[in-house]
């Protein structure tokens, strides 16, 4: 497999022989298991899926083909709110505070997120589901 630049990074591209033994598809999660100078291990980052399994669990009604997607929540929003959504919570971070005050816009109890730790901020309660 041959290393190339993306961005600022380094990518390398799978073998397709490779994505069809481990079912890989487009947004997926690897993750480094072990590495040294000669070998890179790598397995598939199922904790997001884990983490839906886990909200099922409590019963938590989600669609069947719910699936964490950042860039589709920031296109929901216009630029104007993304401010006043920073002003409202407290939270200096963009994407956190969208999703804290899209929680408190929907008027929910509480909101599992990986993004921020366990905590209050107002009525709403918030819960890591990783933690």
């Amino acid at each position: 497999m041959l290393v190339s630049r993306w961005g600022n990074s380094l990518a390398v591209r799978l073998p397709r022989a490779l994505v069809k033994d481990l079912g890989l598809k487009p947004g997926d999660e690897l993750e480094v298991v072990a590495a040294t100078q000669a070998r890179v291990v790598v397995a598939r980052d199922d904790r997001r899926a884990q983490a839906v399994e886990r909200m099922r669990a409590r019963g938590l009604h989600m669609p069947e083909s719910y699936a964490f997607d950042r860039d589709d929540a920031n296109a929901r929003w216009p630029p104007h709110r993304h401010e006043r959504a920073r002003l409202r919570t407290g939270i200096r971070r963009f994407y956190d505070a969208l999703i804290v005050a899209s929680a408190l816009d929907a008027g929910c109890g509480t909101l599992l997120t990986e993004d921020l730790q366990t905590g209050r901020i107002g009525r709403l309660t918030i819960v890591n589901p990783f933690v």
